[in-house]
């Protein structure tokens, strides 16, 4: 869309419809794998499946929000100009987080059958899995940054460089916590909402104190 020059309100509508098709394509595989799944008649279904899927959602929200507020901030108090700098990292370091998704995406399954040491075990070796695979495209990414950038989003990013950097290397510790994440919010769902409340609240403060400083 963007190539024929329709503009960014057309590049949004085709990711939306790319969005819509694969959501279709993907209903009508599960239908025919497994069938549509049913509900009790008492009611009693619905509410068992939002207790017991709460917590996951939960932590999905609060991790959405913890990884876009610092945007949002550095947007409001600094201005769009820095703000897309600083979104140039940001898309590089989700590219440096693919590898820990992947990891997060099956870890539950895969620990969900084992007892309590056993399963602990496991999600350790899985976060050092993960974080060890974030460590190969950090490291491209810090090492190629002064090329990448301007290469990727043009000359004016080549100042977003160092912030890419710092960026990058956070996605060592981001990694663990995106493997750790979808246990917790089935096992520790308490613990885990207190962790990401204090650290959506220490991002925020954070944030606050040091962005119009520098």
């Amino acid at each position: 869309a963007l190539g024929s020059g329709a503009g960014v309100a057309a590049a949004a509508a085709a990711y939306a419809v790319a969005d819509l098709v694969s959501a279709a394509l993907v209903s009508l595989r599960v239908r025919r794998s497994l069938g549509w799944p049913t509900i009790e008649p008492d009611g009693r279904a619905p509410n068992v499946m939002l207790r017991s899927t709460v917590g996951i959602a939960t932590a999905t929200v609060f991790a959405v929000v913890y990884s876009r507020v610092d945007i949002y901030l550095v947007t409001l108090l600094v201005g769009a100009d820095q703000s897309g700098l600083y979104a140039a990292g940001a898309r590089l370091l989700e590219l440096a987080l693919l590898p820990a998704l992947v990891v997060g995406g099956i870890v539950l399954g895969h620990v969900a059958p084992l007892s309590g040491p056993r399963r602990a075990s496991e999600l350790a070796r899985s976060i050092f899995l993960g974080a060890g695979l974030v460590l190969v495209p950090v490291a491209v990414i810090v090492a190629i940054a002064p090329w990448l950038l301007p290469w990727l989003f043009g000359e004016d990013f080549a100042g977003a460089v160092a912030v890419t950097r710092v960026l990058a290397v956070s996605a060592v510790p981001a990694a663990a916590i995106f493997i750790a994440s979808p246990v917790g919010a089935v096992y520790a769902q308490r613990f885990l909402m207190a962790c990401v409340a204090m650290a959506l609240g220490a991002n925020v403060a954070a944030n606050l104190v040091v962005i119009p400083r520098f």
